[in-house]
């Protein structure tokens, strides 16, 4: 059996949308679809009862705590199959998802599978490739840089995702997290064919949740490449650094944080960091101060 778990929020449409999507998959034996109510204003039940198939189920969440990882662990404890598939339910499957991420579970052995997918923004449809890992190359420096591995894409056998589950207290980086601490235990390997269908609505704004952001890095650092580290941070901090509702803190941390590891960046980034030294002095102060870190940090 094969366990399908989505997990919403008032999204009727794009809900049946995604449970439309698993019932054209070209394998339809024993699976199980558990939808996990995360507190809709809506009645998500009914629309699941409106499909007559007693395959498809609905839980809510009755839990304090309201989010997607909260209801993909309350979906864990649910499922009965041998293998877990995830997908939210703002997203699709192609009709050859499962097939192929199975298959490819089974050829290459290994526990969990995540894949290409397709982004639609309601204005044009791109694909994106998971690339595979570079020699050596761990799971947080491959999705730090350009390695992609989007929740709908995964699909894990069931014993070994029940052994991980979702950190509920996260709102940003929630894939990267249980990808992360999945492939440090696990074999979890990217396939390059494209089978699902991610949908973003151009120009809206993302969820954006900094502590989050904080606690993941905090979390993983000693995994991560000085390189990455640095470029991660200091890629943040040149979106936020002029924002208002933000903590001089926070600031302060993400500016840090970007010249962490001072020996990986150069000078020229290491004086974009600091457009506070103004004039010749400023930036000859500056220099200085690089130099006397790289060399005797």
């Amino acid at each position: 059996m094969i366990s399908i778990i989505i997990p919403v929020k008032n999204r009727e449409q794009e809900l049946k949308r995604a449970i439309d999507s698993v019932l054209k998959q070209t394998v339809q034996d024993s699976l199980e679809i558990i939808v996990v109510d995360d507190k809709s204003e809506m009645d998500i039940n009914s629309i699941v009862g409106n499909y007559n198939d007693p395959r498809i189920v609905c839980v809510l969440n009755d839990k304090s705590i309201s989010n997607a990882n909260v209801c993909r662990n309350l979906g864990f404890k649910r499922a009965k199959g041998e293998y877990i598939a995830m997908l939210d339910s703002d997203d699709e499957w192609l009709p050859n998802h499962l097939e192929q991420k199975i298959k490819f579970l089974e050829k290459n052995n290994c526990e969990g599978v995540f894949g290409s997918y397709y982004i639609d923004d309601s204005v044009e449809k791109r694909d994106v490739i998971s690339r595979p890992f570079k020699k050596g190359e761990n799971m947080i420096n491959y999705l730090l840089t350009d390695g992609k591995a989007a929740t709908p894409s995964h699909v894990y056998k069931a014993e070994a995702a029940k052994s991980i589950i979702w950190d509920e207290a996260l709102l940003r980086h929630q894939d990267f997290d249980f990808s992360v601490r999945f492939a440090e235990k696990f074999s979890f390997l990217p396939s390059k064919e494209v089978t699902c269908i991610v949908h973003w609505t151009k120009g809206e704004k993302r969820l954006e949740d900094v502590d989050s952001q904080i606690r993941f890095i905090k979390k993983h650092k000693q995994k991560i490449s000085p390189e990455i580290y640095n470029m991660y941070h200091s890629g943040i901090y040149s979106q936020i650094q002029y924002r208002k509702d933000l903590s001089e803190d926070t600031l302060r941390y993400f500016k840090k944080e970007s010249a962490r590891f001072i020996q990986a960046i150069s000078l020229n980034e290491y004086l974009s960091l600091n457009k506070e030294g103004k004039g010749k002095l400023g930036r000859l102060l500056l220099r200085v101060k690089y130099i006397v870190k790289v060399f005797f940090n």
